[in-house]
């Protein structure tokens, strides 16, 4: 009896650690994925599919993030909106590559307690400033504004040493200008510039109004064998079309591109067969796949297709992502040591060769040895580091790597 007791006693005592232990694996918080939207402005755009690349394919599985894309965004209510579609999904935060109005955008992330960052960008002075006085916007990341000048001056320098002759012919296709993109006005400020230094032109001052420049124009260079003509817009639908035909219909000898122009380099190709001579093409737009192949192809003339790209690469986007991700699990002070959102800048890469190119592209691409490795960005990050610091992050964001 007394066995057959003790059999029982301890049958009950097996059975109720069996059940305390089940109810403490049932209760132990399981590791939640983290999620982040994202807002662009072209989901076709080659710049946006080599970052989204990277996210997707690179730090997403390494750090358990996924990410929730926006449709083609170029509205401030688009962007609004789609933020309120995120936070009725749950998610903390955005990384944002837009240019639309800050203030009325970061309202509405106040409003809903989320996190925001421009991942790569640039805004004026004035637009910081305001941009600060909200809770939600944890900074920006990107070419300063003197440094997107700098780029459109040297790209057009480069070009217009090649061509400066008795008569040459420009093509200023100029993005988002006239809709407050302030990355194309600074780059087109710059190609205008050393234009006009390279064959001292008197350039009417209104040409420098660019947000007023929003059709077809034709600058009045004060001399007749030098022309430029700004095309302003985002290459998609009428406009896309409209940009076809006014190369094809139209002798150019330089196309500077403030974006990525690879929708209509096959029209500059043509363009080419036509006229019987080399377009030359430079773009300020980023170290795509599509730039490689056009870098890496050999034109009727023996020359490659585009002559030279200055550009952001696909790992750019590494410290937004190591920003988002502080402040979502639980670190956004660490982003502002000083109770201020932070403005970090990235300077670009020039390539005016297939080899250069190749050799810059291949290092922001390779899995196993990337510029912004998943190991350097957990340096940064304080759920992988507690003695990360903010000089750390902003020393890994702003170095060159050239």
């Amino acid at each position: 009896m007394k066995k057959n007791r003790l059999i029982a006693f301890l049958l009950v005592i097996i059975l109720a650690v069996a059940v305390i232990a089940g109810c403490s694996s049932s209760q132990a918080p399981a590791k939640k994925e983290l999620v982040f939207g994202v807002s662009v402005y072209n989901t076709e755009d080659a710049e946006v599919l080599s970052f989204r690349k990277y996210f997707e394919e690179y730090l997403g599985p390494a750090f358990d993030v996924s990410f929730i894309y926006s449709s083609s965004i170029t509205e401030t209510e688009d962007e609004i909106a789609f933020i309120r579609q995120l936070h009725e999904q749950g998610v903390p935060g955005i990384i944002s590559f837009l240019s639309t109005d800050l203030d009325q955008v970061l309202a509405v992330t106040d409003e809903l307690g989320m996190y925001y960052v421009r991942g790569s960008g640039s805004i004026s002075s004035g637009m910081f400033d305001k941009a600060c006085a909200h809770e939600s916007f944890l900074g920006i990341i990107g070419p300063s504004s003197g440094m997107e000048y700098q780029a459109g001056k040297v790209m057009a320098g480069y070009l217009t040493n090649a061509v400066a002759t008795s008569a040459t012919n420009y093509l200023i296709i100029a993005g988002g200008i006239s809709v407050g993109n302030q990355m194309h006005v600074d780059r087109v400020l710059g190609m205008l510039d050393m234009i006009k230094g390279t064959y001292n032109l008197k350039l009417p001052d209104e040409v420098y109004d660019l947000a007023s420049i929003t059709e077809v124009t034709q600058v009045e260079t004060g001399r007749s064998n030098v022309s430029i003509t700004i095309f302003p817009g985002y290459l998609r639908g009428e406009n896309l079309e409209a940009l076809r035909k006014l190369i094809a219909d139209n002798h150019y000898d330089v196309i500077l591109g403030a974006l990525s122009l690879n929708l209509v380099i096959p029209d500059v190709i043509e363009a080419e067969k036509a006229q019987g001579q080399n377009i030359r093409i430079g773009v300020v737009d980023s170290f795509t796949e599509p730039n490689y192949e056009w870098f890496n192809q050999l034109d009727e003339y023996g020359n490659p297709v585009i002559d030279i790209v200055i550009g952001k690469f696909s790992a750019t986007v590494g410290p937004s992502f190591a920003a988002m991700y502080n402040a979502c699990t639980g670190h956004a002070d660490f982003l502002k040591p000083e109770g201020r959102p932070f403005r970090l800048y990235q300077d670009f890469w020039i390539a005016t060769s297939a080899e250069t190119y190749n050799d810059l592209y291949s290092r922001s691409i390779n899995i196993y040895d990337n510029i912004y490795s998943t190991k350097a960005l957990m340096e940064v990050m304080v759920e992988y580091n507690k003695d990360a610091t903010f000089e750390n992050f902003r020393d890994l964001t702003e170095h060159t790597w050239l």
